[in-house]
């Protein structure tokens, strides 16, 4: 109960914030893009998984686009739940399961920067890094503490700043995804290298033509929501190596340990 009471608070205390602007959380193509090189960055079996139905994972993460309105990141430990409950059951392979993971993306990416406008050029990271796998015991504290974390910074559009935001929440979608697939019985199969690395230096993040087509097919939906194999001295040592490098933009953003996830 006391934690419900919480959670009201800070939902009410940041409200303003999420309804003075778009509620298009990095924006459509931004959101896009950081579904990619979340999966890119997700465990081989996960990864395959996801791949075999991008199209619906894609349609999930752009859900409010069809019309639905505010998107609140505090209904992520529901659709969490729900996911995991789908994937136990043994509905891996259904509709609302792939879609459900697209959803849980776009919660966590409105809990790291919400309710922006910005084009996915302003926003983007020219390269983005693995952390490392850490394991989320409960989506909804996970979600809670990524608000507390970078509500202070969500209306700074300073290069800099923004794209540690954009590597934060490719980072916070994988979390959520292999804990989830784990929790639902799962093998997630092995992660990338800790500081693997994807670049975006002069690329073009996201096919106008394929967002658009995401979009039509989320629009046709109904509208109701759904509910390391490195070794751990090099692990500790290229995690401390991304901490710096990321800690000169954000010191505060960076935690002083790596959970990890077993």
């Amino acid at each position: 109960m006391k934690r419900n009471i919480l959670a009201a608070l800070l939902f009410l205390a940041l409200a303003a914030v999420w309804f003075a602007a778009p509620a298009a959380a990095f924006n459509p193509n931004t959101r896009l893009s950081i579904l990619k090189d979340a999966i890119q960055f997700s465990p081989a079996n996960l990864q395959k998984y996801l791949k075999a139905r991008e199209d619906v994972v894609t349609g999930g993460m752009i859900y409010d686009q069809r019309g639905i309105g505010f998107i609140s990141p505090f209904a992520a430990g529901d659709v969490y739940g729900a996911l995991v409950a789908r994937l136990k059951s043994g509905e891996t392979k259904g509709y609302g399961s792939y879609r459900s993971f697209g959803v849980l993306a776009a919660l966590a990416a409105e809990s790291v920067f919400p309710g922006t406008s910005f084009t996915a050029m302003d926003v983007k990271a020219d390269r983005v890094l693995f952390d490392g796998a850490e394991e989320v015991k409960d989506a909804q504290l996970k979600v809670e503490a990524m608000i507390s974390t970078y509500s202070p910074y969500w209306k700074d559009t300073r290069r800099e700043v923004t794209a540690v935001m954009y590597d934060r929440a490719v980072n916070a979608v994988v979390d959520l995804w292999a804990s989830a697939w784990k929790a639902g019985g799962q093998d997630p199969g092995a992660f990338p290298e800790v500081g693997a690395e994807i670049t975006h230096v002069n690329q073009v993040l996201v096919d106008e033509q394929k967002r658009k087509a995401a979009a039509a097919a989320a629009a046709s939906e109904p509208a109701e929501a759904p509910a390391s194999t490195t070794p751990v001295a090099a692990a500790l040592k290229d995690a401390k190596a991304i901490q710096q490098q990321l800690s000169r933009a954000l010191p505060t953003f960076m935690p002083s340990d790596q959970p990890g996830f077993h």
